[in-house]
């Protein structure tokens, strides 16, 4: 008696190509969703820059500073929240000049100008001073940003 030899089949290729296609989109649809902030939260939807230029005068410094909302919801930003420091952590004292005082509302892509006068320590041309600037976003999140600022005369 002959024996009949049984093929074996494997999948078909369509079947294949279907399932691998399948699993592509799932992962692009995953890492879309992850990378937006649907799983999970959001990583950080607020965020603020400032940069800032410092002139001496005399015995004191007047810095302008820009602070800007990089982020996607309203940051507000208070004068009472700013910090100014020499580069050894020493706060010095600073009064405003021009802006606005109090608290600033910064929508997203939104840009201060903030002029201050900065007193106390030893305020030279060349000498540095840093600036940390807190907020707090729509949802209660505090947002900070720092600078440094390098004096001239």
């Amino acid at each position: 008696m002959a024996r009949v030899r049984r093929v074996r089949r494997g999948i078909n290729e369509l079947v294949i190509t279907l399932i691998m296609l399948g699993v592509a989109i799932a992962l692009g649809v995953g890492f879309w969703a992850w990378s937006s902030g649907f799983l999970g939260g959001a990583l950080s939807q607020s965020s603020i820059a400032v940069n800032g230029l410092g002139q001496v005068i005399g015995d004191y410094a007047v810095v302008t500073l820009k602070i800007r909302n990089l982020g996607s919801v309203r940051v507000n930003v208070s004068t009472n929240s700013i910090q100014v420091m020499d580069p050894q952590g020493n706060s010095l004292s600073f009064s405003v000049l021009g802006g606005s005082r109090g608290t600033v509302t910064l929508m997203p892509g939104q840009e201060v100008q903030l002029v201050i006068r900065v007193t106390g320590g030893a305020l030279t041309p060349g000498s540095k001073l840093v600036v940390v600037v807190t907020g707090v976003d729509a949802s209660g999140n505090t947002v900070s940003a720092s600078t440094s600022v390098t004096l001239f005369s």
